[in-house]
């Protein structure tokens, strides 16, 4: 099984077009393929999801203030919560030539980036008032995040937009389509969300939008949303695990930003375990070569955000400033 043969000509067998795709992604810019897989592939998968009546709420707040809300299909024989949330045969597998080692293989040479490691796959759909924060995805062994997107007859204002942050809001919108793959090389830079999903949608067919047809209170059915925010999602990660015994400065030298984070942050941890691990002369060279990498990766930058802290201000200043605040 492999991905490769499921893509469409104009993705696989244009040599300029992949060179253009491997430049990109090394440039940090999102990829947007249109018509990336064969007709009958997608609107197989787009049915599946489309009709797919068990799917599990995802809900997340996390301590730096991203929060996501949609529904996705969990593919787990062992979810006592959820178990009869498990995937149909046809949707296990589509994701078993996602992850298949002829697909990562391929994917490497087609990206020009490790994508050895495990396939992270997670079908969604966003319902009304469904949206995920500003957020990076730079964790782990990440290194190509990609978004399938299967919507049919999306209107831009019904929301569920992919927002790429560092574009100009002119560009920065990448509304839902059918059958677009979306590619982009997981970094510090790599912030993304999902914009809200208007309730409009839900006008535009019916339904309430939880994805079981019922009224969330155990009464009558509901008829079902006639179109959908609907995307095969997941990451490609890497495979390679930096040991002391490899060749680190060549890692570093020639593939530095194609590192992933686990692998960056692996071999900073090899710079400070035990000296018997890597030589003075190899720890001087690699740590050299590591800083380099590092101000790459973590460049100082403008701050577009300033809170005025009495605290911080001296002399006279602070107190025309404290003046000021307790006469208002």
């Amino acid at each position: 099984m492999n991905l490769q043969h499921y893509l469409n000509d104009h993705v696989v067998d244009d040599d300029d077009s992949i060179r253009a795709v491997q430049d990109r992604l090394e440039l940090g810019q999102l990829v947007i393929i249109p018509d990336a897989f064969r007709t009958d592939f997608a609107e197989l998968v787009h049915d599946q999801l489309f009709h797919h009546t068990n799917y599990s709420l995802e809900e997340g707040y996390h301590a730096d203030g991203y929060t996501h809300l949609f529904h996705t299909i969990k593919d787990d024989d062992n979810d006592n919560n959820n178990n009869n949330n498990n995937m149909s045969p046809i949707l296990r597998h589509v994701n078993d030539i996602f992850s298949s080692i002829d697909t990562r293989t391929f994917l490497t040479q087609f990206t020009d980036l490790d994508c050895l490691g495990d396939t992270i796959l997670e079908p969604t759909y966003h319902a009304p008032g469904h949206f995920e924060n500003p957020h990076t995805a730079d964790e782990g062994q990440h290194n190509i995040a990609f978004l399938w997107l299967l919507s049919k007859d999306w209107q831009p204002e019904w929301g569920g937009a992919l927002y790429w942050c560092q574009e100009t809001p002119d560009y920065s919108y990448v509304h839902a389509t059918f059958n677009t793959l979306v590619l982009f090389k997981v970094t510090t830079r790599s912030k993304h969300m999902i914009t809200k999903v208007s309730t409009l949608v839900a006008d535009s067919g019916g339904g309430n939008g939880n994805g079981n047809g019922s009224n969330g209170n155990g009464g009558k059915q509901q008829q079902q949303p006639q179109r959908k925010r609907l995307a095969y999602n997941g990451f490609w990660t890497g495979g390679w695990v930096p040991e002391a015994e490899d060749d680190l400065e060549e890692q570093l030298e020639q593939n530095g930003d194609k590192l992933t984070r686990r692998q960056f942050e692996t071999m900073e941890e090899l710079l400070e375990q035990e000296p018997s691990l890597l030589s003075e002369e190899r720890r001087t060279e690699v740590r050299a070569l590591f800083e380099e990498e590092l101000a790459d990766r973590y460049p100082p930058s403008p701050r577009y955000i300033f809170e005025l802290d009495a605290n911080e201000l001296s002399g006279t200043t602070a107190g025309t400033a404290a003046g000021i605040v307790s006469e208002s």
